[in-house]
């Protein structure tokens, strides 16, 4: 994410809401995930948000096992 523009960043981010939508989980389960270290995800400030890319990369992983 580092050499991308930050408004493509900032695009590229979602909420425990979207995430939860997407995996058709709840928020609580989302920060759940958060809290034991499950999903890969990124706090600003006192936000948690998720990467779309690391979230692919994790259910693809999630999948095969």
């Amino acid at each position: 994410m580092r050499n991308q523009p930050a408004a493509e960043v900032i695009e590229s981010l979602m909420d425990a809401d979207e995430l939860g939508q997407l995996i058709k989980k709840s928020r609580s389960w989302v920060y759940q995930a958060v809290q034991a270290g499950n999903v890969p995800h990124i706090r600003i400030g006192g936000n948690v948000r998720f990467s779309r890319k690391a979230i692919r990369k994790w259910l693809e992983k999630q999948q095969a096992g």
